[in-house]
């Protein structure tokens, strides 16, 4: 005989929302951490964790499902009791009913209906599978199954150190710079201004006696007082920035220019008729003296006696061209047949320091006037070239050699990153931590050591690489910067410096075992890839090192003529190699060709054992659209048969303003912001270039700038946008020029 339960039997307490919320998350790091000790990687760990919460919340809601059953089986078999009436019931069994049904056969139960003494309702396979969606949902942590979840990376956890990172000392170079230097550098930077805006602007050219009194550097009274204020100008605006940098040179020319500024005013008893301009000479001077130790950084070794010999070979030349000059046309000027090699050569030299040759001339005239202005130009460069080469930053006078190339084709084997082999590229330096494990690729662009990508190496040993980058950076004045870097990387920048970061963007990876042109949202893509095959279209895939030299020399040529403009963009996601079959012999080309003929093309630089990151996009003009997307598509699909499985494409910058700019409820600031962007867009192709990376699907990888300080963002983004090649000045390239 059966009995019913006793009445007090207490049930088990039911799980609330957070708890049950907390359980899930736990049970998921759990899942995570298992995944990762099986050796899987962070994003196969994330997806293999996915899988297995999907699956026990399958098997909890089919197990609920059951007990559901089990308990209307009991209701249903077990009658409410009656007050008066014996519960026992008989124990034997119609012959006409089986003794029990196949499992097969077991229908699901309302607890509902039985407990109300009906018949029991059979639960619908439907409802068993909304059951099953609903505990799925809950396990992943969505609300409604219309908001899914957003395609992007898993959060990064930073390794534990194995390295020391910089000091405090050289941290407080950067987080906590001496305001002397910058300040001081400024009230040079504007005596110098108000010197040159003297001896343009009329109305105070005319009253320069008056300026002489109160701005150190003017004169008074001679016939060359504007020539004289334009170059006391020119010269104090070049030694206040590199006194604003801190360097050594620029402290030594200063002192040595204010000291001989207040020496000259003493000796022509021009001291104590212009007090206010002495008395700021004399403060300079004091304040150069007081805080000479803020000034420790080095400018360019190689130009310490280059600045020499030049200026040696400068002088002997214009020198040459002058007396040249005056003696070729002194009887047109002067009235002499022709002057003598010493009064040729005064007179060179009396113009090339701004004197007005008038004085020397019979008949003045307005030829004499433009004679004076060339001789004088030829002063100034014969001073302030050699002054410019004195005073610059250190440049990058060697690239990366063979050796450094070897090591960083090693680390990469053993740590693969997505932008790491951009790191080979010959217009950059490195510096290595102290054990050698990690290494920092950067280039020197406008005063800023900028960084690309990761940290070469073990995570564990970036600490002793981002200290090494940062003394180079501090004992050349340098400031310190990182484009594109990973959420690991910059994890570990900011734990180990303090230094602020800015997510830029994020790149776009695919899974090529995943990828797949089915389904509603690669309808576009399917249709485009399948008109572009109709028109005769055809793809070849294949490593560098497989493809023949002929054939490499003429796809070379075909890249150089469909390149857009004559500036080659990319830095940290560009190798500027194109076929090179001797240094990127993994490197993977894709060719769309229509009639044997080449239409466009891709170049993928190698990511690792398994990867390959996109490098080189190029296509004729004049084909038809869609080749890119075929080849994209054909790219991701020919993959697996070289071993590829995680493909990287394009970078899109400010990817999640534009995705969240567009949506329903988005602030007024970022629809604004959003707007700029697109207005950008039509240089720059930042939200076209988001559009065509995420027709593919792809899980985004959010990549962010590094930067000391806020004051230093808009350095450091300038920076970043020439090498990147988005912010192109116009530069002289001179032939006695070192470096780069």
């Amino acid at each position: 005989m059966t009995s019913a339960a006793p009445a007090d039997t207490e049930a088990p307490a039911k799980e609330s929302a957070r708890a049950k919320r907390a359980r899930i998350k736990a049970e998921r790091d759990a899942a995570v951490e298992e995944a990762l000790g099986r050796g899987l990687s962070a994003e196969e760990a994330e997806r293999a964790a996915d899988e297995t919460m999907r699956a026990r919340a399958r098997a909890e809601a089919i197990d609920r499902a059951a007990q559901a059953q089990a308990a209307a089986g009991l209701l249903a078999a077990e009658p409410t009791a009656v007050p008066g009436q014996s519960t026992t019931q008989p124990t034997t069994q119609s012959t006409s009913e089986p003794a029990s049904q196949p499992a097969s056969q077991t229908t699901l139960e309302s607890p509902g209906a039985a407990a109300k003494g009906g018949s029991a309702a059979p639960v619908s396979p439907v409802a068993r599978e909304k059951a099953a969606a609903k505990a799925m949902r809950q396990a992943d942590g969505i609300p409604s199954i219309k908001a899914p979840r957003e395609n992007r990376a898993p959060a990064a956890r930073a390794p534990t150190a194995r390295e020391s990172g910089p000091t405090e000392a050289v941290l407080g170079r950067f987080l906590n710079p001496s305001k002397a230097p910058a300040r001081i550098g400024n009230l040079i930077y504007l005596v110098g201004l108000f010197n040159i805006a003297t001896a343009i602007f009329r109305p105070w050219r005319a009253r320069l006696a008056e300026v002489a009194e109160y701005v150190p550097g003017s004169v008074e009274t001679v016939g060359f007082a504007t020539v004289y204020s334009i170059l006391s100008g020119i010269f104090l605006i070049m030694v206040a920035h590199s006194v604003k940098r801190g360097k050594v040179r620029g402290w030594w020319t200063a002192l040595v220019l204010i000291a001989g500024s207040i020496i000259l005013r003493v000796l022509d008893e021009y001291f104590l008729r212009t007090p206010i301009a002495s008395a700021l000479a004399i403060l300079g001077l004091v304040l150069l003296l007081v805080y000479r130790k803020q000034f420790t950084a080095s400018s360019d070794p190689t130009t310490r006696w280059r600045a020499l010999w030049v200026f040696l070979g400068l002088l002997v030349s214009t020198l040459f061209i002058g007396t040249w000059f005056v003696s070729s046309n002194s009887k047109g000027l002067f009235g002499e047949t022709r002057l003598p090699f010493i009064d040729s050569l005064s007179v060179a030299l009396s113009g090339m320091l701004g004197d007005n040759l008038s004085q020397y001339a019979l008949t003045p005239s307005p030829l004499i006037r433009v004679f004076s202005w060339v001789l004088m130009g030829l002063g100034l460069v014969t001073i302030l070239v050699p002054l410019y080469l004195f005073l610059r930053s250190a440049r990058q006078t060697s690239t990366i050699d063979a050796a450094d190339d070897d090591r960083i084709r090693s680390l990469l084997d053993a740590h693969p990153d997505s932008l790491g082999y951009f790191n080979t590229r010959k217009d950059k330096e490195i510096v290595w931590s102290e054990s050698g494990k990690s290494g920092i690729a950067y280039r020197v662009v406008s005063g800023v050591m900028l960084a690309s990508g990761d940290p070469l190496g073990d995570p564990e040993a970036w600490p002793g690489a981002i200290s090494a980058f940062l003394e180079e950076a501090a004992r050349h004045g340098w400031a310190p910067g990182v484009l594109g870097c990973s959420e690991l990387a910059g994890t570990v920048w900011v734990r180990e410096t303090g230094f602020q970061a800015l997510e830029l963007g994020d790149e776009a990876i695919v899974d090529t075992r995943a990828f797949s042109l089915d389904g509603r949202q690669m309808r576009n893509v399917r249709q485009m890839v399948n008109r572009i095959r109709r028109l005769g279209y055809d793809t070849e895939m294949m490593r560098v090192k497989d493809t023949p030299a002929p054939w490499r020399e003429k796809a070379l040529r075909d890249a150089d003529a469909w390149r857009v403009g004559a500036t080659e963009r990319g830095f940290s996601m560009a190798t500027s190699r194109v076929f090179d079959a001797e240094r990127d012999p993994e490197a993977v080309v894709v060719v769309a060709t229509k009639d044997g003929v080449i239409e466009g093309m891709l170049q993928f630089a190698p990511w690792g054992p398994d990867g390959m990151s996109l490098d080189l996009m190029r296509r004729n003009q004049a084909a038809d659209p869609g080749i890119n997307e075929l080849l994209i598509v054909d790219a991701l699909s020919k993959a697996p048969a070289l071993g590829i499985h995680r493909v990287s494409l394009n970078f899109a910058m400010f990817r999640s303003t534009f995705e969240r700019g567009e949506k329903l409820g988005a602030g007024p600031v970022l629809k604004t912001w959003r707007k700029m962007l697109v207005i950008g867009n039509t240089w720059f192709q930042l939200e076209s270039l988001y559009k065509f990376n995420a027709k593919f699907q792809p899980v985004w990888f959010p990549r962010f700038v590094i930067y000391p300080r806020v004051a230093d963002f808009l350095r450091v983004s300038v920076a970043a946008g020439q090498a990147e090649a988005f912010i192109v000045f116009p530069r002289l390239t001179l032939p006695f020029r070192g470096g780069r």
